[in-house]
């Protein structure tokens, strides 16, 4: 996106015609609203060093504007000296309509710009130097730039591409792919019809209803999917993750914190200190805990397949069904006594030579996929799910 910005100076401008409010005080800023039109290509490029306002209901073939400038002034005169050297200028080229807003002072002045666009552009760029940027109502592409700014874009039916260096994302009914990077904010997905990619530095992740595969990666904060229809793939720095629904394979993995599956199968966790909690789960699942307990409970819409649960320092609890095939093989390195518990005569506890561990294998209705457990400082319960 950076290759526009050194386009632009080389490109004439295009005298534009515009009104101008009288500069009203307001606080210690003077401020007054540059309004006008200009006709747009297929795509738009905005460049802004504050914040831009993009909404999709504009005429066809047109490009209405409302810049809003700041300038701190003593008086009129300096005043309007000031707001004037913020100035909009328009150029085209290959297909692209370029609209840019300069400062020649951006210590005492600031702006932000209000844009009413055609909704059929193909492609909307955007970029701000330090300002949210807002796009709502477009069926193209969007990609969006902040080196400090909220990003918010809502209604869009293309792929949207975001990046900003320290703010929050929202980022709500979007019908294509999604990609963004936040250098240290919150963000949200919702209602996304492509797949999505999320990475935040610092800040927590929220997906909700994506009808694709998902993959959130954050170094800082908390990741929920509530409901992806394809695989799942998250990590967390140091955060909790909960995943309420996925269609697809799940994998998980968090330094420091608690992971949480709900209705999901094929199922793989990492935690470095944490508990993980895992609820009707089919298919295959592995899961393993340095520092935390685990608790896992089966009987998804799939068949179960080869599984394994360990921990290095807590306790284990399996809740199996009672017409569930499974055989089980677990092993508890704890010293000092019987440290398995079962609920089902086909498995039966046994203290290992030297009363070293515990161990316990057996065949539960029958037999069918092998589910290992492995533990130590801690129990192992098998327990018959009600």
């Amino acid at each position: 996106m950076k290759r526009w910005l050194w386009l632009a100076p080389a490109l004439a401008a295009a005298a534009l015609a515009q009104t101008n409010s009288a500069p009203a005080r307001e606080g210690a800023y003077w401020v007054d609203t540059v309004s006008g039109s200009v006709p747009v290509e297929d795509s738009l490029h905005v460049a802004m060093p504050g914040g831009v306002r993009i909404q999709g209901d504009g005429a066809a073939g047109v490009v209405t504007y409302s810049l809003k400038r700041r300038a701190k002034a003593g008086d009129l005169a300096s005043a309007r000296r000031l707001l004037g050297t913020v100035v909009v200028r328009s150029h085209a080229k290959a297909g692209w309509t370029f609209l840019e807003v300069e400062a020649a002072d951006p210590r005492r002045t600031s702006a932000d710009l209000q844009l009413h666009v055609p909704r059929r552009l193909k492609e909307t760029a955007v970029v701000s130097s330090g300002g949210a940027i807002q796009v709502a109502g477009l069926d193209g592409s969007v990609t969006a730039e902040t080196a400090a700014g909220a990003v918010g874009v809502e209604g869009v039916q293309g792929a949207v591409v975001v990046r900003t260096g320290g703010g929050a994302v929202r980022l709500v009914r979007i019908g294509g792919k999604v990609e963004c990077f936040s250098g240290g904010g919150t963000i949200l997905a919702e209602s996304v019809a492509g797949e999505v990619h999320l990475k935040s530095r610092g800040g927590a992740i929220t997906i909700r209803n994506v009808k694709a595969p998902v993959v959130a990666r954050t170094l800082g904060g908390n990741v929920v999917v509530e409901r992806a229809a394809g695989g799942v793939e998250v990590s967390a720095g140091a955060g909790l993750i909960d995943i309420v629904e996925a269609g697809g394979p799940v994998m998980a993995e968090t330094g420091t914190g608690s992971i949480s599956v709900r209705a999901a199968s094929n199922v793989h966790c990492e935690s470095g200190t944490g508990t993980i909690q895992l609820q009707a789960i089919s298919g295959g699942l592995h899961a393993t805990t340095k520092l935390g307990s685990i608790m896992a409970s089966f009987g998804g819409a799939k068949a179960l397949q080869e599984s394994a649960l360990a921990t290095a320092m807590g306790d284990i609890t399996v809740l199996i069904p009672s017409n569930f095939a499974v055989t089980v093989e677990a092993v508890n390195r704890s010293p000092g006594g019987r440290r398995i518990v079962s609920d089902f005569a086909e498995v039966r506890p046994r203290l290992e030579q030297g009363a070293a561990g515990t161990a316990a294998q057996g065949a539960i209705n029958g037999g069918g996929p092998r589910l290992q457990l492995t533990a130590s400082g801690g129990m192992i319960y098998l327990r018959r799910q009600k």
